[in-house]
Protein backbone atom coordinates (compact mmCIF):
# COMPACT_ATOMS: atom_id res chain seq x y z
CA UNK A 1 0.00 0.00 0.00
CA UNK A 2 3.04 2.39 0.87
CA UNK A 3 3.85 2.21 -2.94
CA UNK A 4 0.58 3.30 -4.09
CA UNK A 5 0.21 5.47 -1.41
CA UNK A 6 3.69 7.19 -0.09
CA UNK A 7 5.65 8.99 -2.83
CA UNK A 8 9.43 7.67 -2.63
CA UNK A 9 8.08 4.47 -0.67
CA UNK A 10 9.89 2.09 -3.30
CA UNK A 11 13.53 3.19 -1.95
CA UNK A 12 12.28 3.04 1.79
CA UNK A 13 11.39 0.01 1.32
CA UNK A 14 14.57 -1.48 -0.47
CA UNK A 15 16.47 0.32 2.27
CA UNK A 16 14.22 -1.53 4.77
CA UNK A 17 15.30 -4.73 2.94
CA UNK A 18 18.81 -4.13 3.09
CA UNK A 19 18.74 -3.21 6.04
CA UNK A 20 16.71 -6.40 7.75
CA UNK A 21 19.92 -8.74 7.20
CA UNK A 22 18.13 -11.20 5.50
CA UNK A 23 19.41 -10.66 1.91
CA UNK A 24 21.27 -14.16 2.14
CA UNK A 25 18.13 -16.27 3.96
CA UNK A 26 17.47 -19.33 1.84
CA UNK A 27 14.14 -20.67 1.96
CA UNK A 28 14.06 -23.92 -0.46
CA UNK A 29 16.29 -22.76 -3.18
CA UNK A 30 15.33 -18.92 -3.12
CA UNK A 31 16.28 -16.06 -1.72
CA UNK A 32 13.49 -13.79 -1.43
CA UNK A 33 15.02 -10.84 0.30
CA UNK A 34 17.94 -10.86 -2.09
CA UNK A 35 15.28 -11.44 -5.16
CA UNK A 36 13.21 -8.71 -3.94
CA UNK A 37 16.56 -5.90 -3.48
CA UNK A 38 17.52 -7.08 -6.90
CA UNK A 39 13.92 -6.36 -8.59
CA UNK A 40 13.87 -2.80 -7.06
CA UNK A 41 17.02 -1.81 -7.87
CA UNK A 42 16.87 -3.05 -11.49
CA UNK A 43 12.93 -1.50 -11.95
CA UNK A 44 12.72 0.75 -9.05
CA UNK A 45 12.84 3.94 -11.33
CA UNK A 46 9.62 2.57 -12.99
CA UNK A 47 7.95 1.99 -10.06
CA UNK A 48 6.95 5.88 -8.96
CA UNK A 49 3.31 4.76 -8.55
CA UNK A 50 2.25 7.15 -5.76
CA UNK A 51 3.59 10.00 -7.94
CA UNK A 52 1.89 8.76 -11.29
CA UNK A 53 -1.24 8.35 -9.24
CA UNK A 54 -1.35 12.11 -7.96
CA UNK A 55 -0.61 13.02 -11.82
CA UNK A 56 -3.52 10.89 -12.86
CA UNK A 57 -1.44 8.45 -14.85
CA UNK A 58 -2.83 5.04 -14.98
CA UNK A 59 -0.53 2.35 -13.34
CA UNK A 60 -0.76 -1.37 -14.44
CA UNK A 61 -1.66 -3.03 -17.53
CA UNK A 62 -5.08 -2.44 -18.18
CA UNK A 63 -4.94 0.17 -20.07
CA UNK A 64 -2.17 -1.27 -22.72
CA UNK A 65 -4.23 -4.45 -22.75
CA UNK A 66 -7.21 -2.73 -23.76
CA UNK A 67 -5.26 -0.04 -26.40
CA UNK A 68 -3.79 -3.40 -27.69
CA UNK A 69 -7.93 -5.29 -28.44
CA UNK A 70 -8.69 -1.77 -29.52
CA UNK A 71 -6.18 -0.75 -32.22
CA UNK A 72 -4.66 -4.04 -32.87
CA UNK A 73 -6.72 -7.28 -32.72
CA UNK A 74 -9.88 -5.72 -33.94
CA UNK A 75 -8.74 -4.34 -36.90
CA UNK A 76 -5.94 -6.99 -37.94
CA UNK A 77 -7.47 -9.66 -37.30
CA UNK A 78 -10.72 -9.57 -39.06
CA UNK A 79 -12.02 -12.54 -41.08
CA UNK A 80 -10.06 -12.32 -44.39
CA UNK A 81 -7.66 -9.70 -43.74
CA UNK A 82 -4.16 -10.23 -44.96
CA UNK A 83 -1.51 -7.93 -44.11
CA UNK A 84 2.39 -7.78 -45.27
CA UNK A 85 4.39 -6.19 -41.87
CA UNK A 86 4.78 -3.25 -44.31
CA UNK A 87 1.21 -2.59 -45.12
CA UNK A 88 0.18 -3.80 -41.36
CA UNK A 89 2.04 -1.16 -39.83
CA UNK A 90 1.10 1.89 -42.33
CA UNK A 91 -2.97 0.74 -41.01
CA UNK A 92 -1.96 0.95 -37.18
CA UNK A 93 -0.26 3.81 -37.62
CA UNK A 94 -2.95 5.35 -39.15
CA UNK A 95 -5.61 3.70 -36.31
CA UNK A 96 -3.46 4.68 -33.36
CA UNK A 97 -4.19 8.48 -34.90
CA UNK A 98 -7.65 8.08 -35.06
CA UNK A 99 -8.10 6.70 -31.92
CA UNK A 100 -5.71 8.96 -30.07
CA UNK A 101 -7.41 11.84 -31.77
CA UNK A 102 -4.35 13.09 -33.17
CA UNK A 103 -5.77 12.68 -36.75
CA UNK A 104 -6.42 16.09 -37.50
CA UNK A 105 -3.35 17.08 -36.14
CA UNK A 106 -1.48 14.45 -38.35
CA UNK A 107 -3.06 15.73 -41.70
CA UNK A 108 -2.21 19.14 -41.16
CA UNK A 109 1.64 18.14 -40.54
CA UNK A 110 1.51 15.93 -43.32
CA UNK A 111 -0.30 18.02 -45.88
CA UNK A 112 1.41 21.94 -44.54
CA UNK A 113 4.57 21.24 -47.43
CA UNK A 114 1.50 20.74 -50.54
CA UNK A 115 -0.51 23.36 -48.98
CA UNK A 116 2.22 25.95 -48.78
CA UNK A 117 3.43 24.47 -52.54
CA UNK A 118 0.33 25.46 -54.13
CA UNK A 119 0.09 29.01 -52.27
CA UNK A 120 3.50 29.54 -53.90
CA UNK A 121 2.33 28.71 -57.06
CA UNK A 122 -1.05 30.45 -56.81
CA UNK A 123 0.22 33.44 -55.69
CA UNK A 124 3.36 33.20 -58.52
CA UNK A 125 0.87 33.47 -61.20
Amino acid sequence: MSLLNTPGAVWTLAAARHASGKREVVIGDQRPVHEAITYVESHGERMHYAEARARGLPIGRGNVEATRKSLVALRMTRPGARWTEESGQHILDRRALVISERWDAAMNLTLAPQRAEARRAACSG
